[in-house]
């Protein structure tokens, strides 16, 4: 019997000798610059030795000065080397000592690695490299550079060009970038200027259809002011209401003429407008609206009830909801009796409490919900859209999407339907069409739910520069937004774009192709890393 364990305790020593002396003669091969031995005895080594093995690729793939330079494959191998170290127990750990291995070791290839690859970066210096460096280099110290360089540089470009495309895809792709505000208000100018350039009453009424939550509007509502009268006058105003029955600008419009009429603030004029116009929509509103014009309330509580405060601190609504939300649009939202209604600021219920939830008014509707079921109501209460749908969501980029019994649609911004609920899945709008599922494919259709590309896909992506990568079977391909094939589906993996180029995988080959899908760098037997 001791014999027997002495000799599995021999046995085990030399296997432990023996492993020590393969990552030692890695590590010696790699000290003499025998990087294809070195390579070969540390991916021989992962298995069993993840720290150290990847810890000598890392060195590897770090040094320029050879064929497997790849900072993309040091910064993988850092990252599993550091992930398999920390998980080592103190004695191990000292043990890889005789390698220089320790944590500092791996902060110091690390660090180097992120310096490198950011002067690369910095080097190419356009925003789709910056964004890989901050997608890829996770954690590096510099990704926060590496953002304002890239919003910097992309910014710059969208500059270039001045035009609305141009800040869109800005935009999109940078929504919070320090010039996401000026950007904002470049794309308003680039939209008004364009779509308006002959300064036409059509082309403002158009603009206004078009883009309802433009922050361009109010030049756009000013513009139309400006050409349907002659001078800012009480009939002028009154007429420009009645020619623009739903135009959102109405309401300016009746607050410019109530302004005009009540200007001396007697409560003669206030009582002689509501008996000169009684076709005023807001008849309901208008009284106490008159009377605190100008007058912000704010939700207070004593008692564990809700009541509203002036600015001053005194107590306009009395204490008596359960609930009390801020005003938008000159409504708040109360609870009342464990439901929601909705009231103006002299605290009459315009909408009363017959929902179980409810959302802030936008735009003159606010999605209400009752045992489940979620519907749509304007400022009076009315039900623009029944609450018959199992779900709401919204209003984004111009739509709600609904739901009703499991299928999804679209609403536009008055809470019609553009898009019935008809399909399993519904994405968002991009560059004009969105991805939705039916009968377990996708496909694509427009704002207006036409099916502009058949339903064949196991799986889609959002339309990016004009091309969508599709998926078939586990295979990939590039379609165009008229659905013209750009690339077959037969490849393995196909990346994303950079540089107008992307990597391709067919065969276990790899290559590039440009975006008219013409292969530019031919299959080679090897990729230098995995495809993105």
């Amino acid at each position: 019997m001791l014999k027997q364990i002495i000799a599995c305790c021999l046995l085990s020593f030399i296997h432990v000798f023996a492993q020590a002396q393969s990552l030692k003669s890695g590590f010696e091969a790699l000290r003499v610059y025998d990087f294809f031995k070195a390579k070969q005895i540390f991916t021989s080594k992962l298995k069993k030795e993840p720290a150290a093995s990847n810890y000598g690729l890392a060195l590897i793939h770090v040094d320029h000065l050879n064929h497997f330079y790849s900072l993309d494959s040091a910064f993988n191998r850092i990252t599993k080397a550091e992930k398999a170290f920390q998980i080592l127990d103190s004695t191990k750990q000292l043990k890889y000592i005789v390698y220089s291995l320790s944590d500092s070791a791996i902060q110091h290839i690390k660090s180097r690695i992120y310096s490198n690859a950011f002067a690369s970066a910095q080097k190419i210096n356009i925003p789709e490299y910056f964004q890989y460096y901050i997608d890829y280099y996770v954690g590096s110290p510099l990704s926060d550079e590496a953002k304002r360089l890239r919003n910097q540089r992309a910014f710059q470009r969208a500059d270039s060009l001045n035009s609305a495309k141009g800040w869109e895809l800005f935009l999109n792709k940078y929504p919070d970038s320090e010039q996401a505000k000026q950007a904002a208000n470049n794309l308003d100018d680039a939209q008004y200027r364009e779509e308006t350039s002959s300064q036409t009453l059509e082309d403002f009424e158009k603009f206004l259809a078009n883009r309802p939550l433009s922050k361009h509007k109010q030049d756009a509502e000013d513009a139309i002011y400006s050409l349907s009268i002659t001078k800012i006058a009480v009939e002028d105003l009154y007429a420009f209401s009645k020619k623009y029955p739903d135009n959102r600008n109405t309401n300016q419009a009746w607050e410019q003429l109530y302004d005009l009429y009540t200007s001396d603030q007697r409560k003669e004029s206030f009582t002689a407008f509501k008996e000169n116009y009684p076709e005023y929509p807001f008849q309901d509103r208008i009284q106490y609206d008159f009377q605190l014009s100008g007058t912000r309330l704010f939700p207070v509580v004593h008692n564990d009830l809700w009541g509203y405060a002036d600015s001053t601190g005194r107590v306009v609504i009395p204490f008596q909801f359960e609930e009390a939300e801020d005003f938008s649009e000159n409504l708040a939202l109360v609870r009342i009796h464990n439901k929601i209604a909705y009231i103006n600021k002299s605290g009459i219920r315009l909408v009363q409490p017959n929902w179980n939830d409810g959302e802030a008014f936008s735009n003159g509707l606010a999605i209400v919900e009752k045992d489940d079921k979620y519907g749509i109501i304007n400022t009076r209460g009315e039900l623009i859209l029944s609450n018959n749908y199992s779900n709401i969501i919204g209003p984004e980029a111009g739509f709600y999407s609904i739901e009703k019994d499991s299928l999804w649609g679209f609403l536009n911004l008055k809470a019609r339907i553009i898009v019935q609920p008809i399909y399993q899945e519904v994405q968002m709008f991009s560059e004009g069409l969105a991805a939705v599922k039916r009968d377990g494919k996708y496909g694509f259709i427009d704002y207006t739910g036409h099916e502009i590309i058949s339903f064949k896909f196991d799986d889609i992506g959002d339309f990016k520069d004009g091309l969508s990568r599709v998926m078939i079977d586990d295979l990939y391909g590039l379609i165009a937004r008229n659905g013209t094939v750009i690339l077959p589906v037969k490849y393995q993996r196909i990346g994303i774009f950079r540089n107008g180029l992307c990597r391709i995988l067919l065969n276990d080959k790899c290559g590039y192709v440009n975006k008219g899908g013409k292969i530019i760098i031919p299959l080679q037997t090897t990729c230098a890393s995995a495809i993105q």
